[in-house]
Parts: structure tokens; C-alpha cells; sequence
């Protein structure tokens, strides 16, 4: 360790050396405290926070200036909450970027012209985190994705509540891919809209065959491949509105899991976009 530079500040929780090609690079793990308002702030950080950081927030947080990009880093909220006080916008990453977004007892609030929490170019990581009253002028109510994001949990849940686009009920509008893995302890679940530009844009659900967790959709997925691989996917499980309809101009494949109709109907599914492999075994249940 001798000769390598040391990042040092109050709230350093531990050091983790990063060797990068051309010389070495010191990313640390940091309790955050603040928006912005101080050196252990999310903004304004001192030391700039650079990527490979860990920040870990020790409070709730309320955001007085937009969040923006802060880079390739991971964000363990340990059941806090960061609000957007109804007026600034939240994470954004570049196609370079990789952002992990953890253990949030709510993301909420924000507010912005596409994706109010997030706004998501590269990757975005999120488990057992709740995203909640965020809203968009056009597209993605809480999150906006032209890149990738992978949705898991880990005996936990990630659910999406209340987010609006334009008015209207949305979570996630989808230019890219969105991943959902959940754990057999946890669930994710949607009480918004998912929507994409066109079929061509995919939701896959435990598609490594081996996640057997729950996935449960109380509103409509729209113009959207669902590609089913494992444990259960739920329709209308705990959600009162009769008038869903769960697959607008959208398709769905089951290769292997459970698809759980509950209070739903499907009647906006064609069986030419209902498909599955003979070769695995499925089941279909309506109570």
C-alpha cells in the first residue's frame, strides 16, 4: 500500500484500492449525511466523490438543488429516504456509467421532463428499494431508461407506487432493457404502468431459470416483450382496478414459472403474442 494515494475524510468508513490500467486509483466509502449543505454531503462533496465510491446515508435527505449524474458509484441507503421536495430531479447516468441504488426506503418526489428519479443512460442496479409520487412532464414517471436496468431483490421488497408521466400512471418508460430478478424471500412490484416505444424493447423476468421469486404487474405493460423465465409473475394480485388491461400491443413468452392471473383478465393478448417452449413446464392459474 506504500506510495499509494489516500483519499482521507471524516466519514471515511474504510478504503478500497482500485488498480487501473496506466496507475492506481483510491475509491473510498463514505456516510453521507446531507444533501448538500456540508464536506459529507451527497452534493458537494469533500473530496469529490469519483467512481467506485460507496456511499452509505445515515439520514433522510431532501434535495435543494437538482442530483444529476454522480458516476459510476453505489448508494446503500440502509432503509432511508431521499425526496426530491416535488421540485428538482433525481439520478441521471451516462452510457459509461454504472449506478447502484440500494435498500431505499423511498425514493420520492422528484420531478423532472423525462424520468424524475432516474434518469438512465447507462446501467442502473436497483434492489429492495420503493420509488414513490415521482413524476415527469413526458416519459418515466420514476425511472426513463434508453440503457439498462436490472430490478432484483434480496429478501426484500422493490416496488413502484404512485409515479405518473404526463398525468398519467407510470413507473418506467423503457427504451432499452429492463431486467427483473426476484428472490424467492422478496418480490417487485408494480402498481404503475411499464411502457416502451415498441415490442421491440423487452422485460425479462428471472430469465436465468433459477431466481423463483414474484413479480406482480397491477397496471398495464404497453407496447413491450415480457419474457418470463422463472418463479411466479402475478397479474392484478392486490389491485382493485377491474379495468386494467395488463398487455397493451404487447407480447409475452413463458419458457419456464408461473403465470398467476389473479383479479386480472387478459383479454388484450393475442395468442399469436402469448407464447411458450414446449420443452419446459409452466403453469397458468386463475382464482
Amino acid at each position: 500500500m506504500k506510495g499509494l494515494p489516500v483519499r482521507s475524510k471524516l466519514g471515511l468508513v474504510s478504503l478500497v484500492v482500485l488498480f487501473a490500467a496506466g496507475g492506481n486509483v483510491c475509491a473510498a466509502e463514505y456516510d453521507i449525511d446531507s444533501f448538500s449543505d456540508s464536506d459529507t454531503s451527497l452534493k458537494n462533496h469533500n473530496p469529490a466523490i469519483i467512481d467506485g465510491d460507496i456511499l452509505h446515508l445515515k439520514n433522510n435527505l431532501t434535495a435543494d438543488q437538482n442530483l444529476q449524474t454522480l458516476g459510476s458509484i453505489t448508494i446503500d441507503a440502509a432503509n432511508h429516504i431521499i425526496s426530491g421536495n416535488s421540485a428538482y430531479s433525481g439520478f441521471e447516468t451516462t452510457d459509461t456509467e454504472t449506478l447502484n441504488i440500494y435498500n431505499f426506503k423511498g425514493i420520492s418526489d422528484f420531478k423532472a421532463q423525462n424520468g424524475a428519479a432516474v434518469n438512465n443512460a447507462g446501467t442502473v442496479n436497483i434492489k429492495n428499494s420503493t420509488f414513490s409520487n415521482n413524476s415527469s412532464a413526458e416519459k418515466g414517471g420514476a425511472i426513463y431508461n434508453s440503457g439498462i436496468v436490472n430490478i432484483s431483490t434480496e429478501n426484500g421488497i422493490t416496488s413502484f407506487k404512485s409515479n405518473t408521466a404526463n398525468g398519467a400512471s407510470n413507473a418506467i418508460y423503457n427504451d432499452g432493457s429492463v431486467n427483473i430478478q426476484s428472490d424467492k424471500y422478496g418480490y417487485v412490484k408494480f402498481d404503475d404502468k411499464i411502457s416502451s416505444s415498441d415490442t421491440s424493447k423487452t422485460i425479462n423476468i428471472n430469465t436465468d431459470g433459477l431466481t423463483l421469486g414474484t413479480v406482480i404487474f397491477n397496471d398495464t405493460i404497453e407496447n413491450s416483450t415480457v419474457n418470463l423465465g422463472a418463479g411466479t409473475l402475478k397479474l392484478g394480485y392486490n389491485s382493485q382496478n377491474s379495468s386494467v388491461k395488463y398487455f397493451e400491443n404487447s407480447k409475452l413468452n413463458i419458457t419456464g414459472g408461473t403465470l398467476h392471473t389473479a383479479n386480472a383478465e387478459i383479454d388484450t393478448i393475442s395468442l399469436s403474442d402469448l407464447s411458450r417452449q414446449i420443452r419446459q413446464t409452466y403453469y397458468l392459474t386463475r382464482i
